[in-house]
């Protein structure tokens, strides 16, 4: 701008303005029209006309992200993009990965070192774009496959082959201990484990045996529960799904008048960890699949004490 503002044509442009025009550009007429006087006015007007152009360039709203998506959507699976009212997590990783790539770097630090947890739950595309923004960095994964309960999940053998395809090498260390739960609840959800030859080993005692109990209907299974809560332990009551853990706090508190345990779904649940735990229909109907399986898998490993399990008529067959 301050270059253009010194050639004469624009100047001259300047100096043609009638008062009206000198009105709406500058607010008021131009009195002083020395040199420096007359460039700084030029400078003014072509930032007025170039506003919603330099705010666009600023933005990068002048670029079809859109066209970008569907472009290599449709190069890369051979199949039309079919755009949504909301973009998926791998979409939004995507136009981050293109704006990197092609209009603008992103901002970030030159890290040495970078540690992901819960690794299992990042998609090939995150790991993708955490490789191209942090080249130079030296990786540090944790995570546990049995423990991939989003549709996100990703396996280790994938992770590394991503790794390898940008001359990274890999080395793999599968930790074996289970150092939160007790010796019994260890052992149950390891006959979960996807990896049969790996045997997951306790460094708690045995504890207690986790205890199965079957119910109808919710009467009988807050019946169930009822002398467990009157042993003044502090369970934490773990669900399934959002649409459990809301129709049980609700439940509760109808039938009890107070809340008397914490309810969790297992997203909010995963990751951490708590003494007593009362599993809420564990039933056929409700985890048969390999994504149930892990489910399961990691709401079990959420018990450090006690587990108490509770089935809707026919348990499921996991166990």
């Amino acid at each position: 701008m301050i270059r253009n503002a010194k050639k004469n044509h624009l100047q001259d442009q300047v100096l043609a303005l009638s008062e009206q025009q000198q009105q709406r550009y500058f607010g008021h007429l131009i009195e002083d029209d020395s040199p420096s006087s007359i460039q700084k006015y030029t400078e003014q007007l072509l930032r007025t006309r170039y506003q919603v152009v330099d705010e666009q360039l600023k933005q990068n709203s002048w670029i079809d992200e859109d066209q970008f998506l569907e472009h290599y959507y449709t190069a890369f699976t051979q199949q039309h993009y079919l755009k949504h009212s909301t973009i998926t997590l791998d979409e939004a990783v995507i136009r981050l990965f293109n704006r990197h790539l092609f209009i603008e770097k992103l901002p970030v630090a030159s890290l040495a070192f970078l540690l992901i947890d819960e690794i299992q739950d990042y998609t090939p595309a995150q790991c993708t774009l955490l490789l191209t923004l942090f080249p130079r960095a030296a990786f540090t994964m944790v995570g546990d496959e049995n423990q991939a309960i989003f549709n996100s999940a990703i396996d280790f053998r994938e992770i590394q082959e991503i790794f390898e395809a940008n001359n990274q090498s890999v080395t793999r260390y599968d930790l074996r201990t289970s150092y939160r739960s007790s010796g019994e609840i260890t052992k149950l959800f390891a006959k979960l484990a996807n990896h049969t030859t790996m045997s997951i080993m306790p460094v708690r005692p045995a504890g207690e045996p986790p205890r199965f109990i079957r119910f109808e209907n919710e009467l009988e299974w807050l019946a169930t529960i009822t002398p467990f809560i009157k042993k003044g332990r502090q369970y934490t009551i773990l669900t399934k799904s959002h649409k459990e853990a809301a129709f049980l706090e609700e439940y509760l508190k109808g039938q009890t008048n107070q809340l008397p345990f914490p309810v969790y779904s297992i997203d909010i649940a995963k990751g951490r960890e708590f003494d007593h735990v009362i599993l809420y229909d564990v039933s056929n109907e409700q985890f048969y699949t390999t994504q149930d399986k892990r489910i399961l898998y990691t709401l079990l490993s959420r018990g450090m004490e006690s587990m108490l399990v509770t089935y809707k008529k026919e348990l499921s067959a996991f166990f």
